[in-house]
């Protein structure tokens, strides 16, 4: 039997049918047999096998598919249904007094307004709103009065987009997409940090500037002080050789004076 058949309560109640009539043919070319067989007989041993497979088939796999098939049925397309009420869908409530994210069964009431009047309305059981636009539109008897279709974030997506523009090509429609508004505040954000990022390096090189220009006037400063100590030590030893020794009192009291 082929796989895909199988993964059906159809398919294996077809299994089942197959198996009991092997079980069934095995009986009875085990009763033409004779009595006593060395090492046994195989085809008891096929069959103990087969009738374990049987009783699995139609104790557990059978109506465990009938189940989930029925359970599919009520899905249709969700993802969870309440048991007292199968059209409802778990989803999150404003209301959550245990503070816990409890899913509650419940509907997707959408309301289309314009000028705070409500002019046309929808009950959904999708818990998400972006699978509701088209549905509403579609049953709007006034929506040719409109130009402008404006929803939140939470009709914002590639789908309703390509929807809009293929069936209503001649109206405006303003709908964010779903991450709009946390693209934008991570934008402010990383603008607000590159501002700080910037103050703290201008401040940074502000700072060392400034030590770099005041180890040049420190610099600047030592190396006058040694070429006016040589000139002075030159003219030291040149007033020295021709014996001026006048001369050479007043240098060094002048050279002196000009470091102290």
């Amino acid at each position: 039997m082929e796989k895909e058949k199988v993964q059906t309560s159809q398919g294996l109640e077809e299994l089942a049918q197959e198996t009991e009539a092997e079980i069934n043919k095995l009986t009875e070319e085990i009763e033409q047999e004779t009595k006593a067989i060395p090492g046994g007989s195989p085809r008891k041993v096929k069959r103990r096998g087969l009738k374990k497979i049987l009783h699995r088939l139609q104790k557990d796999y059978v109506p465990r598919m009938q189940k989930y098939e029925e359970a599919e049925e009520i899905f249709a397309g969700r993802n969870s249904y309440s048991k007292t009420d199968h059209d409802a869908t778990f989803m999150h409530m404003k209301e959550d007094h245990m503070k816990n994210g409890q899913l509650k069964p419940g509907y997707n009431v959408q309301a289309v307004t314009t000028d705070q009047y409500v002019v046309d309305y929808a009950i959904f059981p999708n818990p998400t709103d972006f699978k509701t636009l088209e549905p509403v539109l579609d049953q709007m008897t006034v929506l040719d009065k409109f130009d402008k279709i404006v929803a939140d974030a939470g009709y914002g997506s590639e789908y309703n987009y390509s929807m809009l523009e293929e069936k209503y090509p001649d109206k405006k429609y303003f709908i964010p997409y779903t991450t709009k508004v946390e693209t934008d505040i991570g934008i402010a954000f990383m603008m607000m940090n590159l501002n700080k990022y910037w103050q703290r390096r201008w401040m940074e090189d502000h700072l060392l500037m400034l030590k770099k220009l005041k180890s040049i006037k420190k610099r600047s400063r030592f190396l006058k002080k040694k070429t006016e100590s040589l000139f002075s030590l030159q003219l030291i030893l040149m007033l020295r050789s021709t014996s001026c020794s006048i001369w050479f009192f007043v240098l060094f009291f002048f050279n002196f004076c000009s470091f102290s």
